[in-house]
């Protein structure tokens, strides 16, 4: 008895194997309003074969289907992209067609191979084993048989004379998942499966815990980071990385790296992840950025400045700031610059650290230059409110007090 809404309209995900065709007898017996997606790989000489056999069951009880024949050819990872290829697919039909939900196949067996590979991978996963619902490139995902062991399946398969096909090259040992459902869950009595799946519902527990402890808490400050686990923050900084890298994974020895750097009297680390994306610690803060930067600027009178990163109204208050002679150039810090205060010079960067300006800020800040001399900086405020000052702002939510 499946437990879905008659109300809604689902995609089944149906290879033509025992499991999703167990899965179309049952939405067809119970009266479900769904569709069949089917993808031929081509992959075996049986494939078009299955293709055809399942058309005809869906013609035979007047059951829509969507087939999709692959002409690409794979070269590498034989895996993931066959499931990018059927789900580009799957993603297709249940947008134009306005679907409610796919339903995929999983079963409880694939629900404790899937706990032994992340085991085996030492994987953090977001979930042990699989999900009973998830998104997945904005389609939801429903697993109605996650409670149902392949054995269950064939049975039933066989006393109800439902059609499959058996893919033989589940047999063979050329994959994680094949070597732990071969060599290893093959062997597992009924008893020792129930234990494997208590454990991973013991596992899920768990993480929830950790989930819970990290929503209601501050995972950017320093302080709470260091109160954690290493298992914890490993989590902390995956849910902080993976805002910007949705596909990192950190390491152990990642979170042991990163608790050092937390625990150091440095105020500004800056910790390389990936393509353009540091990990900063910043004055008792950490997050993932981009260190950017921009062009200068050339002004030849007093205007109004409004692009992506600041907002200055010369003409209101340049004057007022020191800025009377023309042309300047607004660009970012550069080595050795240096600023006069009451006659008497600064180096730029010292005023940075006076201010305690975060290392993002310190690449996009701007300085006003006229004749090779810097002749003004907004000074930085952490506890600026826009809605003190209209005429001079930084972007970035930090902005500029008079």
């Amino acid at each position: 008895m499946l437990n879905l809404d008659k109300n809604k309209k689902y995609l089944l995900a149906c290879s033509y194997g025992p499991d999703s065709m167990y899965l179309l007898e049952l939405l067809r017996n119970e009266g479900y309003k769904f569709a069949v997606a089917h993808v031929n790989y081509r992959f075996r000489k049986e494939s078009d074969e299955e293709e055809k056999s399942l058309r005809d069951y869906c013609y035979k009880y007047n059951i829509g289907i969507y087939v999709y024949v692959n002409t690409e050819a794979i070269v590498s990872n034989l895996e993931e992209e066959a499931r990018e290829i059927r789900y580009k697919f799957f993603k297709n039909v249940y947008d134009r067609d306005g679907f409610d939900a796919l339903l995929v196949a999983h079963h409880k067996d694939d629900n404790l191979e899937t706990y032994l590979m992340q085991k085996e991978r030492k994987n953090l996963p977001n979930f042990y084993g699989i999900s009973p619902e998830t998104m997945i490139n904005g389609m939801v995902v429903i697993r109605p048989l996650l409670d149902i062991y392949k054995e269950d399946i064939i049975k039933y398969n066989n006393d109800h004379k439902i059609p499959y096909s058996i893919d033989v090259t589940n047999l063979e040992n050329i994959f994680l998942r094949n070597h732990i459902r071969n060599e290893l869950l093959k062997y597992y009595n009924h008893y020792k499966k129930e234990q494997l799946a208590k454990e991973i519902e013991e596992e899920n527990k768990k993480l929830n815990d950790i989930k819970c402890k990290l929503n209601d808490n501050d995972i950017h400050s320093i302080d709470f980071l260091l109160t954690l686990t290493p298992v914890e923050m490993a989590y902390a900084l995956n849910d902080m990385v993976r805002e910007k890298l949705p596909e990192y994974e950190c390491s152990l020895r990642f979170v042991n790296e990163v608790k050092k750097v937390c625990s150091s009297s440095k105020s500004n680390v800056l910790i390389p992840l990936k393509d353009d994306f540091y990990l900063c610690k910043e004055y008792g803060s950490l997050s993932v950025r981009t260190m950017g930067t921009f062009e200068p600027i050339v002004v030849d009178s007093p205007c109004l400045i409004d692009n992506e990163l600041f907002y200055f109204d010369l003409e209101k208050r340049g004057e007022a700031k020191g800025i009377k002679d023309y042309p300047i150039t607004i660009r970012p810090y550069q080595k050795g610059d240096e600023y006069k205060i009451k006659n008497y010079s600064v180096p730029v960067n010292r005023l940075f650290i006076d201010w305690k300006m975060p290392m993002h800020l310190r690449k996009i800040w701007p300085l006003f230059v006229h004749d090779n001399e810097v002749i003004y900086i907004p000074r930085y405020q952490s506890d600026f409110n826009l809605n003190k000052d209209k005429y001079f702002y930084i972007k970035s939510c930090f902005a500029l007090k008079k």
